[in-house]
């Protein structure tokens, strides 16, 4: 993975405001460059208006809050909405989402202000249905304990109707038969329609860990019909053998069917949505993403998560002394957010409830002109020398997040109401074409120069943290991979015009007093001023080495 971009966080940078949706020319390309610039939409709006609650409240990198916001929306929508590409197929609004950011950035209190609402009715939820699951537990048991004593009479009626017919019993046994096999049949067939119903849950389940064998077992015991994986600490979910397993998550994706039927549990087959929200530090998300023989990005999974490495915004945060001010500020938050997430859990358990199908959204008739041409443009940058020459996978996908973000941000604006606008699907291609850059930085392939340039600069590191001022250059030449030395010397010319070191010629002379070849010295700290007693140290040392 690709180190993160530095300079100014974007988090204290100021919102993106449109104030009319964009005209595109009918020779403009629809695809942006690429960018890290995420345009939130417009003041006033819910989804502007919560990311940017959240980042004031919270601090953290503005893409942090954004990504949660999305992950939030897409699991409230995706049980109860859809999405219907101008080409007429059916896009779920599950979204898989992945955000790298350093200790201390805020993952846990922006994942807690966006999902606190949501457990909050959860759990009111199942204290309410408390006294109601008792009781049809206790009626589940009683009918299950009745339905195997009839299963035990009709298989004895059926033993003995059959001895009978081979004139292993008398006729007298026959007569004993009471009630038939037949009657037993049709009491047993009315009793598995009496099964007791389990009371009527919301259909939304959260959690932070679960494995796919885990998977069936969470949808019976909650009942769930939309579920989502959120996390401030993936390192556990991702450790699980999930990227041996991936295709469940997939599948829960794209909204395709899993089918499976195991012996020991009977059917498991679902079409239950997810939305995944991964929030962890650099090293946990390159140790279950990287790797160019990775599972995760052989099965497509990576292709599909929308990432963002943003700058960090430690130590450039500012608190206010106004505690009163602030505390009002999250009240006032929490007030407006709660009020729609209790709109649209209420949407998904009526939804649930009545069985319904899930309400298809269209683009209006200018927004599918404009997504037919976003369209067009990605599949000209997959060609060679293309943008997404490199990555196919990903880019072919980026049409169907666009449609993906669109809806839910239609969700948090319109609710289930009315088409997906031009400003809406122009705001998701920007939002997109974000996270496709930061997939690009990430995940793009280095050239041999460049990796010998990591390479030398990560021993550069390793000085700087022995606190070594000085050093031979041919100590790079033996403690590098960097072969053969024309290799080393470009990559420490690179290094040099990047200012990370600087080499300094030293004479050198014979023990008779004739000059020799100079030694050259790294210094490894080339922005502090020069040391000459150091300098002259370093060099002492290297000629009785020599």
């Amino acid at each position: 993975m690709a180190d993160p971009f530095t300079g100014p966080p974007q988090a204290l940078d100021p919102p993106t405001v449109h104030h009319h949706p964009p005209v595109y020319s009918a020779l403009q390309s629809v695809l942006p460059p690429p960018t890290l610039d995420y345009l939130i939409g417009c003041e006033g709006e819910r989804f502007a208006d919560s990311v940017h609650e959240v980042q004031a409240l919270t601090m953290a990198p503005l893409a942090l809050c954004l990504q949660s916001a999305l992950g939030v929306g897409a699991l409230l929508m995706q049980g109860v909405g859809e999405v219907e590409a101008p080409d007429g197929r059916i896009t779920p609004a599950s979204l898989f989402l992945v955000g790298i950011a350093e200790p201390a950035e805020g993952k846990s209190s922006v994942l807690n202000y966006f999902l606190k609402p949501i457990e909050d009715a959860l759990e009111a939820d199942k204290d309410a249905q408390s006294a109601q699951r008792e009781q049809y537990e206790l009626d589940l048991e009683v009918w299950e304990q009745i339905r195997k004593r009839m299963v035990r009479d009709l298989a004895k009626a059926r033993v003995e109707e059959a001895l009978s017919e081979r004139g292993a019993e008398s006729e007298a046994l026959l007569e004993a038969l009471a009630p038939s096999a037949e009657e037993l049949e049709t009491a047993l067939h009315k009793h598995l329609t009496q099964k007791p119903t389990p009371p009527r849950s919301i259909g939304l389940a959260i959690v932070s860990d679960i494995t796919s064998a885990a998977f069936s077992t969470l949808i019976k015991e909650a009942q769930a019909k939309s579920i989502g994986i959120f996390t401030g600490e993936p390192q556990e979910f991702l450790s699980r053998g999930i990227k041996q397993d991936s295709s469940f998550l997939n599948k829960g994706y794209s909204g395709e069917k899993t089918t499976r039927y195991r012996a020991n549990r009977g059917d498991e087959s679902h079409d239950i949505p997810k939305t995944v929200l991964l929030l962890g530090q650099p090293a946990i998300i390159e140790n279950a993403f990287g790797g160019e023989k990775n599972p995760l990005r052989d099965s497509g999974t990576v292709a599909r998560c929308l990432f963002t490495f943003p700058p960090s915004t430690v130590g450039y945060r500012t608190y206010t002394t106004d505690v009163a001010s602030h505390q009002a500020r999250i009240e006032r938050f929490q007030d407006a957010y709660r009020r729609w997430v209790v709109e649209l859990i209420e949407i998904n358990r009526r939804h649930f409830v009545d069985g319904a199908a899930r309400k298809r959204i269209r683009l209006c008739p200018q927004a599918q002109d404009v997504w037919f041409r976003l369209r067009a443009d990605v599949e000209q940058a997959t060609r060679p020398g293309g943008r997404y020459a490199q990555h196919r996978d990903h880019g072919q996908r980026i049409p169907e997040q666009v449609l993906r973000v669109a809806v839910v941000i239609h969700g948090y604006n319109q609710g289930l109401e009315g088409d997906i606008s031009v400003a809406t699907l122009s705001q998701a291609i920007h939002l997109v074409n974000g996270f496709s850059t930061e997939y690009q930085r990430i995940f793009r392939t280095f050239s041999r120069e460049e990796k010998d340039v990591m390479n030398v600069l990560e021993w550069v590191q390793a000085q700087r943290a022995l606190n070594r001022r000085y050093v031979p250059k041919r100590f790079a030449s033996a403690n590098t991979s960097v072969r053969p030395v024309a290799r080393l010397d470009v990559a420490l010319q690179v290094l040099l015009q990047n200012r990370e070191i600087d080499i300094i010629q030293c004479p050198s002379k014979n023990q008779r007093g004739i000059a020799t070849k100079p030694i050259l010295m790294i210094d490894v700290f080339p922005f502090y001023p020069g040391d000459g007693r150091l300098l002259e140290q370093a060099v002492l040392a290297a000629r009785r080495l020599n």
